[in-house]
């Protein structure tokens, strides 16, 4: 899959400039001795970061507060979320300083360029092992899906021990592509093995 992001973007607007895990450290570590009036540390900062801000490609203080922080173990008030943003804020500024993309951010605009171009190079998509794919990715393969005629065409196939639940940060997966519409089978491996599979599509 990141591959097919990979030359899709490089197609639409020239190689990206992909951010390494350390680059990223580094520049949390950086935001974060610059902001004042927090305690946050530098492993919790790093997972808001891959599993809400960038994640879920927030841009904005209005985007991050009204976020749903599901999955997120750590609560946090209104005032440190706002200190939050402001750590987040200088990563992003860090980031477009140096011309460089997270894979999220790679995702999040060619899925942007198939949307408005209104063509993609598939007619249907099928996503296996649905429930560990991310938020972006996940988002990019349902654009992939769509065509200015029929609309949605993808089809989501999770463990049903996995469930829509548990969609990355345990959200439905309908927050990630538009209305879906699940359900479940047996789907039988062998002649003594069968699981339960739950299914979704957009509608």
């Amino acid at each position: 899959m990141t591959g097919l992001g990979y030359d899709l973007y490089t197609t639409a607007f020239g190689q990206p400039n992909i951010a390494p895990p350390a680059l990223i450290e580094a520049l949390l570590r950086q935001a974060a001795t610059e902001v004042q009036g927090h305690r946050f540390s530098l492993r919790f900062l790093i997972g808001e970061w891959r599993e809400v801000v960038d994640a879920w490609q927030l841009a904005s203080w209005e985007d991050y507060r009204g976020v749903a922080r599901l999955g997120r173990k750590t609560r946090i008030g209104g005032k440190q979320r706002e200190i939050l943003w402001s750590i987040f804020e200088r990563v992003r500024a860090g980031l477009a300083e140096r011309k460089s993309v997270t894979w999220p951010d790679l995702f999040g605009r060619a899925t942007a360029h198939v949307r408005s171009s209104g063509t993609s190079p598939f007619d249907f998509v099928v996503v296996d092992e649905a429930q560990d794919v991310g938020v972006a990715e996940l988002r990019f393969l349902a654009s992939l899906g769509e065509t200015v005629r029929t609309g949605y065409s993808s089809l989501a196939i999770s463990d049903n021990e996995s469930s829509n639940s548990r969609f990355p940060g345990g959200r439905s997966a309908s927050m990630f592509a538009g209305p879906i519409r699940c359900a479940s089978t047996t789907a039988r491996h062998t002649r003594s093995e069968s699981r339960l599979i739950g299914y979704c599509h957009p509608l």
